[in-house]
């Protein structure tokens, strides 16, 4: 019985992660394609994939905030210009309250 409760909270657990609003380490998402820099790849999960360019991670943070803070500028100008990233969005956990071009 232990195990299949164990069992059970692993599932739900991966099936909650695995949402377009949090970050799941099982794959790759659009919050590494941000920390990458690479547009392309951004372009895929936004435009192809529909993804939401102001998706927040289990810290809040967005592609934009991981964008700016790995300094890939490319990336960032193509989140606020072309995707219509929110630049005014704040985080919340770690460094509350920043925004992603602080």
């Amino acid at each position: 019985m232990q195990k299949l409760l164990r069992s059970f909270f692993i599932l739900t657990t991966v099936i909650f992660f695995n949402t377009n609003l949090y970050c799941s380490y099982s794959y790759y998402t659009i919050f590494d394609a941000a920390k990458k820099g690479s547009v392309e790849e951004l372009k895929m999960f936004i435009e192809k994939k529909k993804r939401n360019p102001n998706s927040t991670d289990y810290s809040f943070n967005t592609p934009l905030h991981h964008a700016s803070a790995t300094g890939k500028l490319k990336a960032v100008k193509y989140l606020v210009n072309e995707a219509k990233a929110n630049p005014n969005l704040k985080n919340g956990v770690y460094k509350p309250g920043k925004t992603p071009l602080f």
